[in-house]
């Protein structure tokens, strides 16, 4: 799905989105059924901020035009019942717009009424507190990056070694804990409210397998990363899907001698978040090195089935605290 936007335009970039797939959807080119491109995959290939494309996607749900369907993704609405469903709303205001006429309010004094209740709404119905632990700082990214993804969601960031050592503890009103499946026991020891805490299954992709199954076995592989653990994750993946004459060099960010490590590799495998790590000096040599040798971002993620558990869980949170207010 291509879309254009205009930078110069004086009308906000989420709403040329919309109103780009409005048009689209009204004049057919985009079927009832039709599956929209992932916040993520649209953000990636326009190149708009994820939280732009997430509000648009968020306006055209709001008014009826596309649906989301958790664990399946987003389509497009049959347009007969989204502007079935845009009546009901608009008599329903007329409804009570003419009950407060009734009752002798202006229409200034209305709208402040109207704003006061929406924003209290909005201030009383919270997003459900979620934690996520991991033992590696590119790893406890990803898994943020993924379940920013998810609607009514604050997220907060736990390194592993600071939680067990004491220098880092919990918000106690975080609703749900999340860690990956290596890690879930010994957490579940040591948290007092174990409850919260639920695990989940990470893989690499299916894309980085196939990328990493790609490279030829004479490369010279180079590995750089934050983290010590991390970097043990991507070994064990080249072991598993590469087949090469020697194994890969390894390097982090913030060590000595990146020049010289580059000049030894021709392929280097990256965190897929790795300029979050990265010092504006190593963003330039990798840039460099990019235009003679070969770079291969590795992917690693939630499984679908443990996706779709943290969602039903984070849903249901939500909602009984939407019913309880």
């Amino acid at each position: 799905m291509l879309i254009t936007f205009d930078e110069a335009s004086s009308v906000p970039i989420y709403q040329q989105i919309v109103d780009h797939i409005h048009r689209q959807i009204r004049s057919g080119a985009l079927a009832a059924g039709f599956q929209l491109p992932t916040v993520r995959s649209l953000s990636e290939q326009t190149g708009i901020a994820r939280g732009t494309v997430k509000h648009a996607y968020d306006t055209l749900e709001q008014l009826g035009l596309i649906r989301k369907i958790q664990g399946r993704g987003t389509f497009v609405n049959d347009l007969n019942q989204a502007v079935s469903k845009k009546e009901q709303a608009m008599a329903a205001i007329d409804q009570l717009l003419e009950r407060l006429d009734e009752l002798a309010f202006s229409p200034q004094e209305i709208r402040i009424f109207l704003d006061l209740k929406l924003r209290a709404r909005e201030q009383t119905i919270k997003n459900v507190r979620v934690g996520a632990i991991d033992c590696s700082p590119e790893a406890l990214s990803i898994i943020s990056l993924q379940l920013s993804e998810l609607p009514h969601v604050d997220l907060y960031e736990f390194l592993l070694d600071a939680v067990l050592s004491g220098q880092q503890s919990f918000d106690p009103d975080v609703d749900l804990l999340i860690t990956t499946a290596s890690h879930f026991q010994e957490l579940k020891a040591l948290l007092p409210h174990n409850h919260k805490l639920i695990q989940m299954v990470l893989s690499v992709s299916p894309q980085t397998a196939a990328e990493l199954a790609r490279i030829p076995a004479r490369a010279n592989v180079g590995i750089l990363c934050a983290s010590q653990r991390f970097s043990e994750l991507i070994t064990n993946a080249c072991k598993k899907y590469c087949v090469l004459d020697q194994a890969p060099q390894i390097s982090f960010f913030g060590d000595d001698g990146l020049d010289r490590f580059l000049s030894a590799c021709d392929w280097l495998i990256l965190p897929p978040n790795h300029l979050r790590f990265s010092s504006s000096r190593e963003a330039s040599q990798l840039q460099s090195f990019n235009r003679s040798g070969k770079i291969l971002s590795f992917h690693y993620q939630i499984e679908q089935g443990s996706m779709l558990y943290v969602s039903d869980r984070i849903e249901t949170i939500y909602r009984t605290e939407k019913i309880r207010l």
